[in-house]
């Protein structure tokens, strides 16, 4: 592993920059260790490449001379064509929409806890894992699954998304500069003004008036 590559997972990946040059590499040591792991694809795996692919990283890897290409930077740093890991994904995906796990109507059950917790096999990962996810989609809203089934979607996550079970999720550096350069990146104007206002209130609140921080 070249220097740079070890800086960028010496430290948590949250630490740094959406899709920054330190990001990518540390998202594509990421890949590659989940893929030595099984040569096959598993959900941590696609929810890394659907990272990877949302912040284009071949487009910034490497610095000196990036990839340019998807498939190109498959190749290189995992050894196979893109494409055999699309036809691996969607496989992952149509299998699992085939065979959903069962869950009961929503609901409690003692102790307030979700009927859902006593249905998958490791309530850890209840929320986030693929079989999780596949049963509540199964239950919830079976228009999706059947898109699953007919090969629609790249993963779980992707039609978890549009049946919004799974809400998206940005991860920025632990910085002002990062936070802000998020929300102009995946906010839409109304949603900054709304954070601005909120964000105006939690100063009120704290005693330091928003136009007193700023003159």
């Amino acid at each position: 592993m070249d220097k740079r590559r070890a800086a960028a997972v010496s430290v948590p990946i949250a630490t740094h920059a959406d899709g920054s040059e330190a990001y990518c590499l540390a998202k594509l040591v990421r890949l590659r260790i989940q893929w030595a792991r099984h040569r096959d694809v598993d959900e941590q795996f696609i929810e890394t490449l659907e990272d990877v692919k949302r912040i284009r990283a071949w487009e910034r890897i490497p610095p000196e001379q990036p990839y340019g290409s998807l498939d190109a930077m498959i190749k290189a740093e995992l050894g196979v064509p893109a494409a055999t890991i699309e036809r691996s994904v969607a496989v992952f995906t149509r299998d699992r929409a085939m065979n959903p796990l069962e869950l009961a109507a929503p609901g409690k059950i003692g102790n307030g806890r979700s009927r859902d917790y006593h249905i998958i096999s490791t309530p850890h990962q209840q929320g986030t894992s693929a079989d999780y996810l596949t049963a509540r989609i199964a239950r919830d809203r079976p228009d999706i699954l059947e898109r699953m089934k007919a090969g629609e979607y790249p993963s779980v996550r992707r039609a978890a998304m549009d049946a919004g079970i799974v809400k998206p999720t940005v991860t920025h550096g632990v910085s002002a500069d990062a936070f802000a350069r998020a929300a102009r990146k995946h906010l839409t104007y109304d949603q900054i003004e709304q954070l601005v206002e909120q964000l105006a209130e939690m100063l009120e609140a704290a005693g330091l008036g928003f136009l007193e921080r700023t003159t």
